[in-house]
């Protein structure tokens, strides 16, 4: 990978001070609760914590118990990517989640938390999110969320066939656009275990002798991406949209499911993935097309 390209993935800050403009750019994630938009941003003079920048007050980050506010800050910009659910902070966080700064030999990530109304961005910090609201720090260890990487630079274009992926963690994230509807394939490098459909229609996951079908609308579009997360811990194998927690869909199984180390997007009509976390790829044909443009 090219330092371009690292660039452009990573995404880049921008040094602002209280009352500049808002880049287009920006990351936007979060909300008041009277509607203004939250970004993400950092205090580079303060530890480079993560916080939260809003356009009407500054830049605020959560230590200690008590908000603290920064008139000169860095807010994040140009760079793709998609917010997934953490059920536990004791779990393996999403591979490409997109780490911030570290603090004491930990990583630091941009998580968020809905709290009193307001979508509240803050901080990913060991096993909790740390947010803060009304000048005071609020944590939660389960059901937050954290930003997670989706490259700009890697498309896989379906045309009937596919690639395997290897994988590893509790987490797969990747964005979709296609036409009618695709799977995902969760398996062994012998033998595909679990099939995941995604369509504007019914919805299903099955262990080809268990099945739960869901009927769902509106859920893929083939003119722009839409960003999921599968999510495997525990015999439970949970299917969700970008920035619900409530998984759309999910399966009770009894397989152990740290042997699936191999995932396979396909679909028999046109489709597009955006991947975030590929590593190796088998069965190389020439159907496939990759983008890198």
């Amino acid at each position: 990978m090219t330092e371009a390209e690292s660039t452009q993935i990573l995404g880049e800050w921008k040094r602002l001070k209280f009352g500049d403009e808002i880049p287009s750019n920006a990351v936007k994630g979060g909300y008041e609760k009277n509607g203004e938009p939250l970004y993400i941003g950092r205090a580079t003079d303060w530890k480079n914590y993560c916080g939260k920048v809003s356009p009407s007050q500054g830049c605020f980050i959560p230590e200690r118990g008590v908000e603290k506010r920064f008139t000169e800050f860095e807010i994040l910009t140009n760079v793709e990517g998609m917010w997934v659910p953490v059920f536990d902070g004791n779990e393996e966080k999403p591979t490409n989640a997109l780490k911030i700064t570290d603090y004491d030999g930990e990583d630091v990530y941009s998580g968020r938390y809905l709290h009193q109304g307001s979508l509240v961005l803050g901080k990913v910090f060991r096993t909790k999110t740390f947010i803060s609201y009304r000048g005071i720090e609020w944590n939660y260890s389960k059901n937050y969320e954290i930003f997670t990487v989706v490259p700009k630079n890697f498309t896989l274009k379906s045309k009937g066939h596919s690639k395997f992926l290897r994988k590893s963690g509790d987490y797969i994230v990747f964005r979709l656009k296609t036409s009618k509807f695709a799977q995902i394939l969760l398996g062994t490098r012998k033998e595909s275990l679990f099939e995941v459909c995604l369509s504007n229609k019914n919805s299903f996951i099955t262990d080809y002798k268990n099945s739960v079908f869901k009927e769902t609308s509106n859920l893929c579009n083939e003119d722009e991406y839409t960003g999921f997360w599968i999510h495997m811990k525990n015999g439970l194998i949970k299917v969700g949209k970008e920035s619900q927690i409530q998984p759309i869909i999910s399966l009770e199984t009894e397989t152990d499911l740290s042997v699936l180390e191999i995932v396979k997007f396909e679909s028999l009509f046109k489709s597009e993935w955006n991947i975030p976390d590929y590593e190796e790829f088998e069965e190389v044909t020439e159907e496939m097309e990759f983008n890198y443009t």
